[in-house]
C-alpha cells in the first residue's frame, strides 16, 4: 500500500520507504506501508511512544533511483556477499533514468509474442498472490517460465510452467534451478530468516550473471544520506520491518542491475478475509481521508512486462491503484455487489485480530497485525506522476476497486459452478 508522509522538519529526508505485509505464508508480500517524503515542510508527524501517530500527507515523487541501483549484472561466476555497505553510506551522485518516461508494450506486442527470442525467467514464489498472477501474465503473453516451489500442488496450473521442487533455505536447489536463467522474479518472504533467504537469492543471481527483478520493501532517497535517514526513522517507527528495509537495500546495492516493484495496497487482502466480508464486516483498516489500493493484477502484467524486456532501467517503480479509499466506501463496494450490508469495522481492534487470528498464524500474523494497526494513522493517495508511471507500465489505465470486487465475486461464481458441474459427472 501507499502512504505519504513527512517525517519532522529537522529531518529533512526526501526519500521512499516501503513496507509490505505477506498474505499467503512466505510466497507473497501483501498489504504494503509506503512513506514517501516530500520537502521537509510539507507534512508532519506527530505522536508519542506507544501512542497513535498522525500524519499530514503531501503529493512527492516516491521513484527516484538510489545511485547504486544500476550496478551491472556479474559474469557468471562472479560472486558477491551481497551485503550493504555500511551505514551512514557516501554520496554518489549519479545521473538516473526517469522511470515515468519509460513506456510498456501491451501484452500484443512484447518480445515473446513477437517472436524474437524471450529471456528465460525463474518466478520464485510462484504459489503467493503476487506469484500467481505474474506466472498468469506470461502465460497471456505465451512466455513460459521456470518456478521453484516446495509444493507443485499448489501452483494454480502448470501450463506454461517448468517445475523444479526446492526451496530457498537449500541454496543447492536453488542454483539447480537458476541454470541458464537470465532473470529472476523474487518477492520479499515473510519470515524470521527473511534476510538470509533474500541474500542466497542474490547471491545466486550474481553468480548466475541473472537480473532481479523484486518486489517488497524499499527504502531510498535523493542521496544515500537521505536513504539512511528514513530507514533509521521508520525502523523507530515500524520495528518489525527493519529487515525489509535492509533486504531493499540489499537489492539495491546488488550487482543485478536490479527493478524494484513498490506496490500500493494490494486489493488481493480483502481475499484472504473474504468470509469475513461476506459476514457483513470490513475489518481492513483505511485512513479516513483515503488509502490507495493496486490490483495485483496489474503489479503481475508490470512484473511480466519487465521480465520479457531486458532493456527496462533499474531502479524503483511505484505501482499504484487509479484511487485511494476509506473504510466505509470498501464497505459500500463490497454492500452493493453482495446485495447486502457490510459495515466497516477497521477501527475495531477486537475484530481486526479476530479476522486475522482465524487466517494467518506466525509471522505472516504479527506482520498483518502489526502494518494494518499502522494504517490508521496514514492517508495514503497517488500522485499523478505514479499514476501515469503505472499507466504506462501497464499499456491501460490500472483497475479500480469496483472491478476488482465485481470480478473477485464472478471468478468465485464461475469456480463454485465448475466444482458443481465435475461433482455431477
Amino acid at each position: 500500500m501507499v502512504v505519504d508522509a513527512v517525517v519532522v522538519d529537522a529531518v529533512g529526508v526526501d526519500a521512499v520507504v516501503v513496507a509490505a505485509v505477506g498474505v499467503d505464508a512466505v510466497d507473497a508480500v501483501g498489504a504494503g506501508l509506503v512513506v514517501g517524503m516530500g520537502s521537509p515542510r510539507s507534512g508532519s508527524v506527530a505522536g508519542e511512544r506507544g501512542a497513535a501517530v498522525a500524519h499530514t500527507l503531501s503529493p512527492r515523487s516516491w521513484v527516484r533511483v538510489g545511485p547504486l541501483a544500476q550496478a551491472v549484472p556479474k559474469r557468471r561466476g562472479a560472486s558477491s556477499t551481497s551485503t550493504p555497505p555500511p551505514e551512514p553510506p557516501k554520496e554518489h551522485p549519479v545521473s538516473q533514468p526517469d522511470p515515468t518516461t519509460v513506456t510498456r508494450p501491451t501484452p500484443s506486442t512484447t518480445p515473446a509474442d513477437a517472436g524474437s527470442s524471450a529471456p528465460s525467467i525463474l518466478v520464485l514464489g510462484g504459489t503467493g498472490l503476487m506469484g500467481r498472477e505474474v506466472l498468469g501474465a506470461l502465460r497471456r503473453r505465451g512466455a513460459r517460465a521456470r518456478v521453484l516451489v516446495r509444493d507443485p500442488a499448489r501452483l494454480a496450473t502448470l501450463e506454461g510452467v517448468d517445475v523444479h521442487v526446492g526451496d530457498l533455505r537449500d541454496p543447492a536447489s536453488l542454483r539447480r534451478a537458476m541454470q541458464g536463467v537470465d532473470v529472476v522474479f523474487h518477492i520479499s518472504p515473510h519470515e524470521a530468516d527473511e534476510v538470509e533467504l533474500t541474500r542466497t537469492v542474490i547471491t545466486a543471481c550474481e553468480e548466475h550473471g541473472a537480473r532481479l527483478v523484486f518486489a517488497g520493501v524499499h527504502a531510498t532517497g535523493r542521496t544515500a544520506l537521505h536513504a539512511w535517514l528514513a530507514r533509521r526513522f521508520y525502523g523507530l517507527l515500524l520495528p518489525r520491518y527493519r529487515g525489509k528495509f535492509a533486504i531493499g537495500r540489499m537489492v539495491e546495492s546488488s550487482a543485478t542491475n536490479p527493478v524494484i516493484l513498490v506496490p500500493s495496497n494490494f486489493m488481493q487482502n480483502d481475499e484472504v478475509l473474504l468470509d469475513v466480508i461476506e459476514g457483513g464486516q470490513f475489518v481492513h483498516p483505511c485512513h479516513p481521508r483515503g488509502l490507495n489500493r493496486v490490483d495485483l493484477r496489474d503489479v503481475g502484467e508490470v512484473a511480466a512486462g519487465i521480465l520479457l524486456d531486458p532493456s527496462t532501467p533499474a531502479g524503483s517503480y511505484g505501482i499504484v491503484g487509479p484511487r485511494s479509499l476509506t473504510g466505509p466506501e470498501c464497505a459500500g463496494v463490497w454492500s452493493r455487489a453482495l446485495g447486502r450490508p457490510v459495515r466497516y469495522a477497521g477501527d475495531d481492534d477486537a475484530a481486526l485480530e479476530a479476522a486475522l487470528g482465524e487466517h494467518l498464524t506466525g509471522h505472516r500474523h504479527d506482520d498483518w497485525l502489526s502494518s494494518l494497526r499502522t494504517l490508521r494513522g496514514f492517508e495514503v493517495h497517488a500522485t499523478p506522476e505514479e499514476l501515469a508511471t503505472t499507466q504506462r507500465l501497464l499499456g491501460r489505465r490500472p483497475t479500480d476497486y469496483t472491478e476488482f470486487v465485481r470480478r473477485v465475486l464472478a471468478e468465485r461464481s464461475e469456480s463454485g459452478a465448475r466444482v458443481a458441474a465435475r461433482a455431477t459427472t
